[in-house]
This record gives C-alpha cells, structure tokens and sequence, in this order.
C-alpha cells in the first residue's frame, strides 16, 4: 500500500482542454492547480471563501479577478453544472465591479459578468454591459474581443445590421487583433443573413487570404457556397433532406435510429435558411408528420421562425409523446416566449413525467417573467422525505429564480413569497436566496425584514443576499444580526456580508469572534480584518498565525502583509520552522515583501539575517507604488520563487511526476503572452512548464522527473542536485517526452513514495487512471494519505 511519510505534500494538477468557440472567451487556459494536500494533518473544511489566500503582491481587486477568472475558465461539462457556474461567476464578477469602482480590473470584470450573462440567455443586459465597457475607453487591449461578443449579443438579439457594424470595427480598427479571423467569418455569416452575398464572399475570401490556417479558414472554405440566396439554398437542402429520408424510411429496424442523424442534419442545415418557404415547410412538417421525425423538426423550425412558432409548439404539447415534449420544452428559449401566453404550461410543472417537468421547470426559468415566476412557485412541492425526482424538481425551481430580472416578478417574490409566514421554509430560504442575484434594491426592504425571522437558515439567506446586493446602508442592520444571533451559519453568512460591504462598523464584534470554536467563522475574520487597519486586530492576526486550523493560518498570512513589523517578521520566522506544507510558500513570500530580501525557505538563513538586521529595520506605514506592491523591495517575491503551473516550489527534494500518456497529445487553447490566444498540445505545454520549473530551480535543491504512461521511467535513479550541468540534462530529457500509452497513475506514485527521498510530489495528469494496480480514482487518492479528495 502507498503509504507516504507525514511532512510529504502531494500537489495534483488536471491538464485539461476548454472548447473554444464563437462563445468561449478564457483567459486562463492552462494546466489548472486542483488540490494542494498537506498529508497527515487534520484539515477542516472551512469557508469557500477562504480557498484563495491573499496574494500581497498584487492589488485586492487583481486577486478578487484572478480567482473569478479562474473559476469562470472551469467550464464545467455537466449543463446545470455550467449554468450554476455562469451566475456564481456573474456575482463575483459583479462584486469586483461594485467593490473597486474606476479601476482596470473592474473594466476588465465588465467584461466577464457581460459574457456569463450571455451564456445565460441574457443578450440585452450582456449587450448593455460592453456598451458600457466601450463608453469606459477605447483604447483598452480586450477592446476588440468586448466589440466581437457585443456582435454576438447583436445577432442573438437578431440585430444583423447593428452586429455587421460592430465586426467591422474590429478588422477595420484593429487589423493585428486576434478577433480579426472570427469577426470576418461573422461578418460573413451577417451578410448571409442581409443577403448580402457578394460582400459575404468577399470577407470569407479575405479569412482564407489573410488567416489560411485558422478554424475560420476552414469554416469559410466549407460554407462559401451558402453566400447564395435562401430559397436556392433551400432547394438543394430539401434534395439532401428528401434523400436521406429516404435512406431512413427504407432502414431495417435496427439500422433507423442510425439513419435518423443523417435527417437531422439535413433538417438543422435548412433551419439556417431564415426565409418564408422554409418557414412554410417546418409549419408543414410539424403539422402532418408523427414520431421521430416530427420531434426532429422542433429546433430547426425555432431557429427558423422564432415566436412564431412558439406558440404553436406550446399548443402541441399535450397530444405530443414525451420525446416531442423535450425537443419543445429544451429548445424554447426566452427570445421565443417573450410574447407567448404560459397558460397553456400550467400542468407541465406539475406533469408526473419527472424528465418533462425538469424540462417545462428549467424553460420557465429561462424566461425569467411574472407569469413564468408564478408557475415556478407553484410547482414547488414542500414535504419531508420527498422523492428524489421531485426534490430534483424543486432545486430547479429555486435555480430558475436566480434568473428573474422582471419587477413585477422581484416585488411578487420578496412581499408575497418570502416574507409571508404561509410560505414553506425551504421556499422562503431558496427565495431569500435568489433575490441577491436579481442586481435590484427594489428587495432590499424585504431582505431587510427577514432578518429579524424567527427561522436562523432564513436569516443566513437574507444576509447572504443583502450581502450581494451590496445594498448601501445594510451595515448597521448586519450588525445588530451579528451581535445577537448564536448560530454559526448567521454569523458566517453576516461576515461574508460585511467582507463585501464595510467590515469596519463591526470591528469589535469581528475581534470577539475571531476566537469562535467555528473554524469557519475565524477564517471569515481574518479575512474581513483585510479592510480593518487597527493595534488591536494587528495583534489578533500574530496570535492567529499559529491558529491549530490550517484555514486560519492561511487566511491570517492573506492579510498580515499590510503591516511591515518587526514583531511581524519574528513570528514569520518562527511559523517557517512550525509549516511544512502548503503554507510555507506563503510564509517565505511574506517575508520577501517585508524585509525585501530573498533568503529561500531556510528558517536558519532567516534567523541569522534578522539577528543581524533586526534594529535597523526601518518599520514603514502601508504604501501602495501604484503597480499593487504594498512596500518598496529589493526583491520580487513573484521573481524569487521558482513555480511549477503557478504553484511555488519550497521544497529542496521533490519530484515531478509527469503523465505522457495517449490523451496529452490533445489540444489545448492558452493565453498568448501580449494578449490573444493560441492552441498547443497537452503535452507540449506540459514540456514548457516543466523545463520553466527545471531552469528556475534553487541551488541545493535535489530533484527527479518520473514520465508516466502504461510504465513509468526515470530521468535519474536517485534526487540528483541542481547545476547547470544536471539542468541542461533535465531540460534535454523534458523535450524528448512523447504521449502514448495508457494512464499509471497509482504504480507512479508508489514507485516514487517508497524511494523514501522526497518531501513533496508535483503529479501532472489529464485523466482518468487506466492501468496499474488501482484504476479507481478515489482509491488511489485515499491510498495517498490525501486526506481531501481533488476536484478536476
């Protein structure tokens, strides 16, 4: 069994490929830090807020856009996965905007919320949010990307003459941006639109010209010919659909379900032909066909005739079979109902099909209006022991609220729902809750009279969102729930509240709570002492730096960098001889922003620099030197710490541990320094970070690299100490890993824990174990002595 020594840290990174598109915009697609694993310590889970530590080396608003950033590159592939991550990151990039007014990084989180908003069916509130980013400045290096996603929001709006003026901005304005191959293309696809086809055909040239080995190129090469007019376009497509029908109806049994993609795709294909014929023809199909084929013809006739036909596909529901039903329910979106009656949706909410009343549930949320929210309430079931279906149900619900932008719609929610006393609890709760992502004070005074209810876990919602909603004098009202409630999700929740508002008018109650027995209440202490500049809680954070819950520790490290003391640096000395885990980095870089010298994470080094240099440290008051860096340094602590993926490499006998299995040879889109994006390889990148690590190692640091695909192999038998010699090696051997193979993990990282050499192991893999005596992902982190399970 692998059974690793208690100081050895393991740090797992998941390499992983985002898909990138018309819609995706990531800034951080790289190789992704998911678990940093101390092993052998008792580790509470505290706040989520406290999963990033303060990084004093730059500003509070460049980490507060960092980790969103982070977050909002996550993608997760699970749909409701994805869109509950879309309002999370929606709120955070919100909470950057509202807390650091005027600044770069609240430009840049514009940005951002705008794109979740799009990715939530909101193009009219995304297309006001690059309006606003364009009117802050024009000559900001996102510019171009800001004008080619405001022309998306544009045609999702079916605005084609105001987004065909929005791509030319970009190639004409800023011909060397990255955005040029894509807002030509959609230039392009505008014009189809337009009719417009010489102009179509001549931009799609100028991509297969100007940007032949582009996504775009290839794009524009396969679809010139649709630059032609729709009812021509037409025909041919209804020849390629009358003969793969025919395939399809002359298919044995078993053989239909197989054909019937070749009749989607015909049928897909003619939804992009918007025209009346084709119009008439979805009308027609959907009128007198039946089954598989009926049902296949729901999207492309919405992408067609929009509200039209909405209406219409509503009406059809009840005579419909269930698979219909989907096709409609999933594919309505809220441009199509915004003139629909919802009526006739009155029993789908309640329908015993559980996938059907998911459906109508999630559609009425994407609609987000006054009829749609009172349907969502009602198909709310309250019970004990519901079954799992409708518990499901009722999540979805709550998560449909989330969406409601509609007045009439908050003032129904916040004075009839939440606040009355008929309401059940979990729905009062889930109200509460959803009302701080509704971006309107308008329910502010009811969040207001919830804070005095009877029931704690409304209380914490109420906070929660009166927090969000950053609403201008709640502070005293957050107070007095702090001073007199006893349960510590009431009193996480305010903290988090007063973090994002003005923790200052609590100060005194912060300091009493920071010795709370809840960890998480003291780690939510620290982090609120961030904004609070006083003796009293400077003294707090040096006891909280020898706190027995890691959380607090790290969250104390967070804030103590505002302060430049001696009494500062003595405790940082002697915490580097008490840390042997993921908190020395932290310790170390600490200490380089104080003292502004780089003496590594030796406690020996250090404490013989201090006895010498002690009383001539001159103690300064916070400065700020405009760049986020709160003291003037000899030494950049960003500079002085080698990295590996952006995670500090401390230790002096580590390994790395590299996966070259079959799977790295994927692709992978990353930033491009200067800006832009470009697209690699897994394992090509892989290869540039190691060799990056390799060439900044420090001198008396032993090292290994161990590449792994079905087998393992060894760069050398036993840690081999750093020099130029041995680097340039280490560097040779890193540009000749190739992938191929299986995926080994557990026999790896066994292989390198009874070496018995090192201290810490970088393990870098893409996916799921394969082969070797453990497959299962959980057993082997269990056998790890992990004592947290990572998150991909």
């Amino acid at each position: 069994m692998l059974t690793p020594p208690r100081s050895l840290v393991l740090v797992l990174f998941v390499l992983f490929s985002l898909q990138t598109g018309t819609d995706a915009c990531v800034d951080e697609q790289r190789a992704c830090l998911v678990a940093s694993v101390s092993h052998g310590t008792d580790e509470v889970d505290g706040d989520a807020d406290g999963e990033a530590a303060a990084d004093s080396a730059i500003t509070e608003a460049g980490e507060a856009l960092r980790k969103a950033a982070r977050q909002y590159g996550s993608r997760p592939k699970d749909a409701t996965a994805r869109e509950d991550n879309y309002r999370a990151c929606e709120d955070l990039f919100q909470e950057i905007i509202d807390r650091f007014p005027g600044t770069p990084e609240a430009q840049e989180a514009l940005f951002y919320r705008s794109q979740c908003q799009r990715a939530l069916e909101r193009p009219k509130e995304a297309l006001e949010g690059f309006d606003l980013f364009l009117d802050l400045g024009t000559d900001h290096a996102r510019t171009p990307d800001v004008l080619h996603y405001k022309g998306h929001a544009e045609q999702d709006l079916l605005l084609w003459e105001a987004s065909l003026i929005t791509f030319r901005r970009v190639y004409e304005e800023y011909p060397q941006a990255q955005a040029v191959a894509a807002c030509l293309y959609d230039a392009g696809l505008t014009c189809r639109e337009l009719r417009l086809f010489d102009d179509g055909r001549k931009l799609w040239q100028r991509v297969i010209d100007e940007h032949p080995s582009s996504n775009y190129a290839k794009r524009a090469r396969n679809d010139m010919e649709t630059q032609r007019h729709p009812r021509i376009r037409l025909d041919e497509l209804h020849r390629e659909y009358i003969a793969a029908l025919t395939v399809w109806k002359k298919a044995a049994f078993k053989e239909k379900a197989n054909e019937l993609k070749g009749v989607k795709k015909a049928l897909d294909k003619m939804g992009d032909v918007r025209c009346v014929e084709s119009e008439q023809f979805f009308q027609r199909l959907i009128r007198k066909e039946k089954g598989d084929l009926r049902a296949a013809a729901v999207k492309p006739s919405l992408k067609v005739s929009g509200a039209k036909v909405a209406e219409s596909l509503l009406k059809l529901l009840h005579q419909a079979p269930q698979k219909m039903q989907l096709e409609i329910l999933d594919n309505m979106k809220r441009r199509h109902l915004a003139k629909s009656k919802l009526k006739v949706l009155d029993g789908w909410i309640e329908a015993q099909q559980p996938k059907v009343r998911q459906a109508a549930i999630k559609m009425l949320g994407r609609v987000g209006s006054f009829a749609a929210t009172r349907l969502l309430i009602r198909g709310y079931q309250d019970g004990k022991d519901l079954p799992a279906a409708v518990d499901k149900a009722n999540q979805l619900v709550l998560r449909g609220l989330r969406s409601v932008r509609d007045d009439e719609a908050l003032s129904y929610l916040s004075t009839s729902i939440a606040t009355s006393p008929r309401t059940p609890t979990a729905l009062r709760i889930g109200v509460a809750r959803a009302l701080g992502y509704c971006q309107s004070l308008q329910v502010v005074p009811s969040l207001r009279q919830l804070l005095r209810d009877r029931e704690p876990r409304v209380v914490a919602a109420a906070v929660e969102s009166l927090g969000r909603l950053g609403a201008e004098g709640s502070e005293e009202d957050l107070l007095a729930v702090l001073k007199r409630s006893q349960a510590p999700d009431v009193q996480q929740a305010t903290i988090r509240a007063l973090k994002r508002m003005d923790p200052t008018v609590a100060s005194d109650e912060l300091l009493r709570l920071s010795r709370s027995p809840d960890v998480a209440v003291r780690t939510l202490c620290m982090q609120a002492f961030a904004k609070i500049e006083s003796e009293a809680v400077f003294q707090r954070i040096l006891e909280a730096l020898a706190d027995p819950a890691w959380q607090v520790r790290r969250a104390a490290l967070g804030v103590a960098g505002r302060y430049a003391r001696r009494d500062l640096v003595d405790v940082l000395i002697e915490r580097m001889a008490q840390e042997d885990g993921v908190l020395l980095p932290q310790v170390v870089r600490l200490l380089i922003l104080i003292t502004g010298a780089d003496l590594g994470p030796d406690p020996l080094d250090w404490a013989d620099y201090w006895k010498k240099t002690r009383e001539q440290f001159a103690e300064k008051a916070r400065e700020d030197d405009g760049k986020g860096r709160s003291f003037v340094q000899k030494a950049n602590p960003d500079k002085a710490t080698p990295s590996y993926f952006g995670v500090e490499i401390i230790s002096k006998k580590l390994a790395f541990v590299v996966d070259v299995s079959g799977s790295m040879s994927g692709k992978v889109v990353v930033a491009r320094e200067g800006g832009g994006e470009k697209e690699t390889t897994k394992i090509d990148l892989a290869k540039q970070e190691l060799i990056n690590a390799i060439e900044a190692l420090r001198p008396k640091t032993r090292f290994n690299i161990l590449p792994f695909n079905g087998k393992y192999r060894e760069f050398v038998k036993k840690l081999v100490p750093v020099s130029k010699r041995v680097k340039a090696q280490a560097v040779r051997f890193a540009k000749g890993l190739a992938p191929g193979g299986a995926t080994n993990i557990y026999d790896s990282l066994e292989h390198v824990v009874q070496r018995g050499e090192v201290d810490t192991i970088y393990l870098l893999s893409d996916g799921s174990p394969s082969a070797g005596k453990h497959t299962d992902g959980a057993i082997i982190w269990k056998r790890s002595g992990a004592s947290t399970r990572p998150v991909r």
